[in-house]
This record gives structure tokens, sequence and C-alpha cells, in this order.
């Protein structure tokens, strides 16, 4: 290609344009763009953008729902209410089959029929001992009636063939109760001289042992001779002292115990010597004994029957608890939500949450979502939230605020992902928006904002 080199004079276009003045249009226009520039770059000083932190949520009604929870575990008998529909606070939802329940609450009431007639028996038998008189009526007790019969007639026997051995026991007693008596007044008199013998020591004086039954000292003899000596030197006898007095009351108390025991074995020779006395020909001791002891081993079963009966009661009135439980009723007025399919034969587990009751006249809604474990931090109570509906007339955004934020994981997913989950108050609906509970939505968290032109270059990758 030939170049073609041209004289700028020969330019009269490009010449015309170099010289010409530029129009009050042009330069207006210069300088609203000029202005334009340095406002958007004045706004990105300044200017702040909202960083949001995106999940999606659940519509549920301010107030408090009612849950549907089943406290029996088993399958499902019958179901009443079909979701959607409205209920009435005690209404019967579905029913648990309560089968098993109703056979054991049989069971139970029978027991509990056969115990009460064997502690009325028991009663009429006791009634029949204490009184004397012959059992009427033929129960499952009368054998034994016939048998405690039997031997009060051998008692009778045994106390004829036992009258002549009376007196020499009479006899025998009195001789037991005058030596148990010398033994006492000997352990009482021992026991005056050591109480004297402790006086003494106690006022750090020397204990004369020519007052005393040296006989009886033995346990301490050596003891008193040191703590004499010591008192004799008046030398620091405290340690000797406090082994002597210790051994004392060591004794003293031996001897209570000694004279205890004497007085109880004295006692009771003395309560089987009045028995003896007050029995006299007659076998009316002997027989009152064992009625006695015939009453107390009845009162015993009475007594386990009754408890007996008290367990039955208890269980009873759990069975009947139990079999009332499988009958799931609504605790208030409101619209059925099941959290799952629920049909006849369906297994359900104890404690298990089948579904909700919301009330569909609720003014006021909240909004539950779950925040991922990568996505919770900085979420705080009070971050303002845009909720964004999408419908059929386009996308609807409300404003709420964060009014609760869980301090533990509430859902894991099968990979074990953990999930926080966030209440959010929703504020200013305007009109035309119809929130409704269970509608699915998104929730754009405000956890921070950042200078506009901070935001651009790190999006740039760039840095201030």
């Amino acid at each position: 290609m030939r170049e073609v080199i041209y004289d700028f004079g020969e330019l009269k276009e490009s010449k015309l344009l170099y010289e010409s003045e530029i129009s009050k249009y042009g330069l207006y226009i210069t300088y609203i763009l000029l202005a334009l520039v340095i406002g958007l770059v004045l706004w990105s000083i300044v200017g702040k953008i909202d960083i949001n932190v995106k999940v999606q949520g659940i519509i549920r009604p301010w107030e408090d729902e009612a849950k549907v929870i089943s406290y029996v575990g088993g399958k499902v008998k019958e179901v009443f209410v079909k979701e959607g529909e409205y209920v009435k606070k005690g209404d019967v939802l579905f029913k648990i089959d309560d089968e098993e329940y109703i056979k054991k609450r049989d069971l139970l009431r029978q027991q509990l029929s056969e115990y009460e007639k064997k502690i009325d028996d028991l009663k009429e038998l006791r009634n029949s001992i204490e009184k004397g008189e012959s059992l009427k009526n033929k129960n499952t007790y009368y054998l034994r009636y016939l048998s405690y019969s039997y031997e009060i007639k051998k008692l009778k026997k045994a106390a004829e063939e036992a009258r002549v051995q009376r007196e020499y026991s009479i006899m025998d007693f009195k001789k037991q109760i005058e030596s148990l008596d010398e033994k006492i007044k000997n352990i009482d008199k021992f026991e005056s001289m050591l109480k004297e013998i402790k006086e003494v020591v106690n006022k750090g004086e020397q204990v004369k042992l020519t007052k005393y039954d040296i006989g009886y000292l033995g346990f301490i003899l050596s003891e008193i001779e040191d703590y004499n000596q010591q008192v004799k030197t008046k030398s620091d006898g405290s340690d000797m002292k406090k082994i002597l007095i210790l051994k004392i009351d060591s004794k003293l108390d031996e001897l209570r115990q000694s004279k205890s025991e004497l007085i109880l074995q004295r006692q009771k020779i003395e309560g089987q010597l009045r028995l003896l006395v007050i029995s006299g020909d007659d076998i009316k001791g002997d027989i009152e004994k064992y009625k006695l002891e015939v009453l107390q081993q009845i009162d015993s079963e009475i007594s386990s029957l009754t408890h007996e009966i008290k367990n039955l009661k208890i269980n009873l009135e759990e069975t009947k608890r139990l079999i009332e439980s499988c009958s799931i009723r609504a605790e208030k007025n409101g619209y059925v939500e099941y959290s799952a399919e629920l049909f006849s034969g369906a297994a359900i587990s104890s404690g298990a949450e089948i579904g909700r009751i919301v009330d569909g006249q609720s003014k006021r809604f909240k909004v539950i979502g779950y925040i991922p474990n990568t996505k919770s931090s900085g979420i705080e109570r009070g971050q303002r939230v845009k909720v964004k509906l999408a419908g059929t007339d386009g996308l609807k955004v409300v404003e709420g605020k964060v009014t609760r934020v869980s301090r533990d994981i509430k859902v894991a997913n099968e990979n074990g992902q953990g999930f926080y989950e966030v209440e959010v108050e929703v504020r200013n609906v305007g009109n035309g928006i119809n929130l409704s509970a269970g509608q699915v939505c998104e929730m754009s968290i405000v956890v921070k904002q950042e200078r506009l032109i901070k935001w651009v270059l790190e999006k740039l990758e760039l840095r201030l």
C-alpha cells in the first residue's frame, strides 16, 4: 500500500473542527457527566451496603402453636381428623391401638377383686378367732380356722400336764431373781466405789486403797499406784490421770451395760413368773399367746394384701391413663397440620411430634429459619431481616427483626452438618400481602454494613 501525505492546510474540515468553538449544550452535558462521576465516587466512599446472610424459612403464627404429640407408642387404630380440618379443643384426632392396655386393665381389675375378697375373708376369720366364735362362712380360710381350733385343744391338754411342773418353775424363777438381785447389788457397790475413786482423782488427791475392796480394783490397781506416786512426788501426772479416768469410765460403762442386761433378764423372769402366777391352773396365758400370734399373722397378711391392692390401684390408674392417652386430642382450637401422612396401621413412636394445630385467624406471624453452621457466625438478636415471598402476583418483601437465635444445633442432616434455628418477627406487612402458616420464604439477614468502595474492591480482589 502506497502512503499519501497531505498538507495540514489542505485538511479543511479538520481545520474547521479544530478552530470551531464548543457549544453551550455540550459544555453543560460535560459538566453534568463530570458531576455524576464525582458524585458516584463520593457515594462509593461514604455510602454503605448491607451484607446479608440468605437462608430458607417457613412462616408460622406468632401465637404459640399446639403440638400434636403421642405420649404412647404403637400403631394407629383410626384417624378421625384429616389434614387441614378445623378442630375444637378436646376433639379426638386419631387413636392408637389400645387393645394391649385394655387386656392389662381387665387383668388388674380381676386381681384387685380377688385381693379385696381375700381381705374380707381374712377379716371374717380374724373376727371369729378374736371373739371365739365358730366361722360360719366356709370360705377359703375355713380349714385354717379348724387348724386354729385344733391347736387350742392341744394347748389345753398340755396345760393340764404342765400344772405340776408349774410350781417347780415358780420356785426356780424366784431363785433366779434372788441371784440377779445379788449381782445387781454387787454392781451397784462396785459402781459407787469407782465413782468415789474418780471424784478423788479429779480433785488431784491420793487414792487410799485401804478404804476399798482391792479385789474389785485389779483392773486399775497398777494405774492407781502410779498415780499415787506422782501425786506424792508432785510430778506431772496429767497423762496418768487421764488414763486412770478413762479406764474408770470404761469400766463404769461396762457395769451399766451389765446392770441393764441383768435388769432386763430379771424383768423377763418376773414377767414369766407373773404369767405363771396369773395363769394358775388354767391355760388362759398360753391360749392368749397363741391367739395373739395367729392374729398378728392375719394382720400381717391383711397389711401385705392392702399394700398389693394399693400398687394394683396405682397400676390400674396408670393403665387407664395410657388407654386415655391412646386417644390423641386437640389441645386448642385450630387447623390440623400433620408432619407426615397419617393412616390406619402407621407406626407412632412414644413422644413423637405428629403435627401441629395452628390458628387460622392469627394476625401476627414469625419466620423460623435454619442457618447452616458455616453461616451462623455474626447473627444476633435485633438484626434487620428482609423476608421475600414468591407468589402468583410476583415477589413480595416484608421486613422484620431477629428475636431469637438458638445456642445449640437443632437439626442435623444426613451428612452431619449442623443447623441453628433463628426466629424472626415479621413487621410492616403491607396491604395486599397475605401471610399464612406454612408458607416457604427466603430471609436476608443483615449481619453488618460495609462501605460501597470497600465491597467493590473486595469483589475485584483489590485492597485499599
